[in-house]
């Protein structure tokens, strides 16, 4: 199986000439996987992405680091936002402000207000009430989805390498069921479907976080199986089951997880 390029990467890599997804400094985001993704979500969610190395930080202090970004776009960080900024690490902190910017500019295609995106008290944004949304980095990239609550009634995303899952982390990741199917060659995804089942379970935690849901939950509670690029997923009771997308790249695996508006069946 290690052998075989997945059936996504396959579509990934013949996505429609001429189409191609820019970050918010007018450069293209060379991973493929982004616009392929955009193709596969429902009308009325937005992404954008942004690579964090190119955000200029070279402001000390939080409060001023939205004036150090004139290459983005003209866009910079709420007064509000810039106070959250990491202090120290200058890694964290290029993926903080990519991913704030990303919000913004995914809140302006929604037509939704941009004012500030600040935390709540558990770590994740702190979105308008009346809009879903998610954010997801690495090093290199940043992602946003985006959608108001009567396109989405939640809405959750991932992004990871597309670096196999080390066998080490395994038994904390993959249900008994997952390490079986895995284990008989009953994969969609190659050697790579252990690190996409894991980002497929980090997008719906968030998706479930951000249509309200109140129980914890862990890696076992939900498991997770594949058909191309549809993510079934399979959770315990009471937790309820919703649409999966994963895209399967070169460079980069994205899931994204989302359910209807409350007012829809």
């Amino acid at each position: 199986m290690d052998g075989q390029r997945p059936a996504a990467s396959r579509a990934v890599r013949g996505g429609s000439p001429g189409r191609t997804l820019t970050s918010l400094t007018g450069d293209p985001i060379p991973p493929a996987e982004v616009e392929y993704l955009r193709r596969l979500l429902p009308p009325g969610v937005r992404l954008t992405a942004l690579d964090p190395a190119q955000v200029d930080t070279r402001s000390p202090h939080p409060a001023q680091a939205g004036a150090c970004l004139p290459q983005i776009g003209g866009r910079s960080l709420h007064p509000a936002e810039a106070a959250l900024v990491p202090r120290s690490d200058l890694l964290r902190k290029r993926q903080f402000i990519a991913g704030r910017l990303c919000a913004r500019a995914a809140l302006r295609e929604i037509g939704a207000e941009a004012g500030p995106l600040l935390v709540r008290p558990d770590g994740s944004p702190d979105w308008p009430a009346d809009v879903r949304g998610s954010i997801s980095h690495k090093p290199r990239l940043c992602i946003v989805a985006v959608g108001s609550a009567a396109a989405v009634g939640g809405l959750g995303i991932d992004l990871e390498p597309a670096q196999e899952l080390p066998q080490a982390v395994w038994r904390s990741v993959l249900t008994d069921g997952e390490q079986a199917r895995i284990s008989i060659g009953r994969i969609h995804h190659g050697r790579l479907e252990p690190r996409l089942i894991f980002s497929a379970k980090e997008s719906y935690y968030k998706w479930y976080r951000s249509a309200g849901g109140l129980h914890d939950i862990g890696f076992h509670d939900v498991e997770v199986d594949f058909r191309g690029s549809e993510i079934r997923y399979h959770p315990r009771e009471p937790l309820p089951t919703t649409f999966g997308r994963c895209v399967v790249g070169g460079k980069w695996l994205i899931t994204i997880t989302w359910s209807n508006p409350l007012n829809e069946s």
